[in-house]
This record gives structure tokens, C-alpha cells and sequence, in this order.
């Protein structure tokens, strides 16, 4: 057996607001043991908040994240920026949120990545495709539609698509 890393959000309960839940959270299995919660089951990663024309701030949250490895051989993590309560958030529709990671303790925000100009991103995952020398981003948005995009750069650079993609199976956790 291996270890297995696996990422996630939580359900608000009692002190745990909506808002730290919408946080993303890790959790580690040892050789097949079950998982155990990383960071006291508190998240480590939150998406960053803007600020309104009215000079407020925007709480953020995600939803639906997924941890892959990189081309270098690290860690990448997407997810989807929602508004609060899990609403879709207008700022960042046809956008996922990424961050990179060497050692899953410490985390590089890359920011927003377009992957379409009017949809909203609903789930996302993504694999190195070595073939073809991209990342390779296979999204649904809210009606259910499956798309797949290519990206040579998790900063932003390079993207091709969208194109329809067939169907969409998310399967959690990488492998350590």
C-alpha cells in the first residue's frame, strides 16, 4: 500500500462557519489506514477575497477541489471560487482557482485560470498530459456540460480550448 493524500471542503457545523468550510482541507492515509485530517481538520489554503466598487469585501470560498501532480513532479491543486454560501461568484465566472505545491505543506497561489469567457465552472480536475507537453483541465459547468481544455502553463499561459469533452469522473486523492 501507499499513502494517500485526499482534499477536500467541509460542512459548516456549530463553530465552523460557512466560510471556513468553503476552505480547502487535507487529510492523510497511511498505508490504507483510514484518512486522518491534516491541520487539526482546520483548512490551510483560502481563496482570497476582492473588494466591491463600494469598498467592501467580497468573501470567497471554493467548492469541488482537486489535488494532481505537476509537470515537475509536485503538486497542483484547482477548485472552483465561489461566492458565499457556495453561490456561483460573478467574478470569477468561466475561472478556476490554482495553486502549486512542492511538498503539499507549503502552497504558491497562481490566481484565477480562464478556461471559458461566459460559463460558470462548476467541478474541475486536471492531469499532466506528457503526449502532448500540457496540463489537461476537464471542467462541468452548471447545466451539467462537460468540457476539456489544454493549458502548457498553470500561471495562465498557453490555454486551447474549450472543446466538449465526453463525460466527467472525479476521482479524489493522489497518490504520495
Amino acid at each position: 500500500m501507499e499513502d494517500r493524500v485526499l482534499v477536500y471542503t467541509r460542512t459548516p457545523l456549530g463553530e465552523y462557519t460557512e466560510s471556513l468550510s468553503s476552505s480547502i482541507h487535507l487529510a492523510l492515509s497511511e498505508d490504507g489506514a483510514p484518512f486522518e485530517p491534516l491541520n487539526q481538520n482546520y483548512g490551510i489554503l483560502f481563496p482570497e477575497a476582492t473588494v466591491s466598487e463600494h469598498n467592501t469585501i467580497l468573501e470567497k470560498g471554493a467548492k469541488n477541489p482537486f489535488l494532481f501532480r505537476t509537470r515537475e513532479g509536485g503538486f497542483g491543486l484547482v477548485a472552483v471560487r465561489v461566492a458565499p454560501r457556495g453561490a456561483q461568484d460573478e467574478e470569477s465566472r468561466g475561472c478556476v482557482l490554482v495553486w502549486t505545491s512542492t511538498d503539499l505543506t507549503e502552497f504558491r497561489s497562481r490566481g484565477l485560470l480562464r478556461l471559458h469567457n461566459s460559463l460558470h465552472v462548476d467541478a474541475v480536475a486536471c492531469q499532466y498530459d506528457e503526449a502532448v507537453g500540457a496540463y489537461e483541465f476537464l471542467w462541468r459547468d452548471a447545466d451539467g456540460n462537460v468540457f476539456v481544455n489544454q493549458v502548457v502553463d498553470l500561471a495562465g499561459g498557453g490555454s486551447k480550448g474549450p472543446r466538449p469533452g465526453s463525460r466527467f469522473v472525479c476521482v479524489g486523492g493522489v497518490h504520495a
